[in-house]
């Protein structure tokens, strides 16, 4: 970094510090509101557990992320404000490409897109009956957007089975059965579930089908038991190619 690069960094640094602490929403339009980030709440009838289990999992699903800060401050922020030009050339407009940074803004679409993907991880971990709520919390055109979660029950495993239609591969799986990742009273998870159908075409691939994919497997879920239950199933797909359902022999070489 030249020394004339590295005297505009810290007079900008200190004119931001003593005289723009608080120029954040400058230049903001009526209606418009910067983005302070989001948070989690849980409905009280969330247990600990559940907070714990997918609490982080909804957080890293925050979108977008908002201005980056330096020392605690969001520093980039207010050296774009203080030297904002439409100009694009000059001193000016050199300071606020090389060290600013755009005001984020609250986008609501974005928070209903962020509000179903933490239904879609929810579901995924078990929570079959999730609610998720966005509050605004607005100040001063400045806004963190609240996700109010109601996960409902976590639904478990009461029994599972592979169904495969396929008699060979039905044989050939039936042996590791008792080694499945999927055991009863655990809660329903779909990266098991996925984790599963991976092992069982690994097993399959290692015994000749050697062009046998793991979405030719699938999964069905009878959730109508009534007690917060799950019956699992595997069965392989009807349109699988029966190519791909045949032992390969590697012809000897002599």
């Amino acid at each position: 970094m030249s020394a004339l690069r590295i005297i505009v960094y810290i007079s900008c640094l200190f004119l931001s510090l003593l005289q723009f602490s608080c120029s954040t929403t400058k230049g903001l339009e009526p209606g418009e509101y910067l983005y302070k980030g989001s948070r989690v709440t849980f409905d009280s009838t969330a247990s600990k557990e559940t907070v714990k289990q997918v609490g982080t999992k909804l957080t890293s699903l925050f979108a977008p992320s908002p201005n980056r800060k330096i020392l605690g401050l969001p520093m980039r922020l207010y050296w774009y404000n203080f030297f904002y030009t439409e100009k694009e050339k000059g001193l000016g407009h050199s300071i606020q490409n090389l060290f600013g940074e755009a005001p984020v803004l609250l986008d609501t679409e974005i928070a209903g897109k962020v509000d179903q993907l933490m239904e879609n991880r929810l579901f995924n971990n078990g929570y079959f009956e999730p609610a998720v709520q966005i509050e605004l919390d607005t100040n001063k055109q400045k806004a963190v957007v609240e996700y109010q979660i109601k996960p409902g029950p976590q639904y478990t495993i009461r029994s599972f089975a592979y169904e495969i239609g396929d008699t060979l591969i039905g044989q050939m799986i039936s042996p590791y059965f008792r080694s499945s990742l999927i055991r009863l009273g655990d809660p329903y998870n779909l990266d098991v579930l996925k984790a599963e159908r991976e092992r069982i075409t690994a097993l399959l691939k290692n015994q000749g089908l050697y062009f046998f994919e793991a979405d030719y497997l699938k999964f069905s879920a009878d959730t109508t038991l009534g007690r917060h239950e799950v019956d699992l199933r595997m069965h392989l797909k009807e349109n699988a190619p029966e190519s791909d359902l045949s032992i390969d022999y590697i012809d000897e070489i002599t």
